[in-house]
């Protein structure tokens, strides 16, 4: 009955200590976020992005582009408060609308094109971008030209 009783005892500690010694500092999905880098546009600290009115008539090019990352894609996007789905065009998502168009150009590049905003209001994006278990979201308002507050 005692070889049982140390037996079990030694057992126990050896699962102890494989348990502890298995254990990693880091948190399981605890990736560095996303830093963005946007040609075309001003963006803040907090990932907003105005776009005043062009008289011209001239669609809005923006080129995000992770700084810390290798490759990024569009995982999610809205168009004042409704979620737009993609379409699947070979496996890369496309969005496209009369608003404009937003596409993977490369691995670690997203371009967004806007059309003109010929709508009396504001019209906002919001854009998220993954990469792996790392996620940025970016909110872009698009003011109107007949707009005034």
């Amino acid at each position: 009955m005692k070889k049982h009783y140390y037996f079990t005892t030694i057992l126990f500690w050896v699962c102890v200590c494989c348990s502890i010694a298995s254990c990693e500092s880091s948190l399981c999905g605890d990736w560095d976020p996303i830093k963005l880098s946007a040609d075309g546009a001003d963006m803040t600290k907090k990932n907003v992005i105005n776009i005043q009115p062009d008289v011209s008539g001239n669609a809005a090019t923006i080129t995000f582009r992770a700084k810390n990352y290798g490759s990024m894609w569009t995982c999610g996007v809205e168009l004042d408060g409704e979620h737009l789905f993609p379409d699947d065009n070979n496996g890369k998502y496309i969005y496209s609308g009369e608003w404009g168009s937003i596409s993977n150009s490369a691995d670690n590049e997203i371009v967004v094109k806007l059309n003109s905003n010929d709508s009396i209001g504001i019209r906002s994006f919001i854009i998220s971008f993954e990469c792996g278990d790392a996620f940025a979201h970016v909110f872009i308002n698009q003011y109107s030209c007949c707009y005034t507050e």
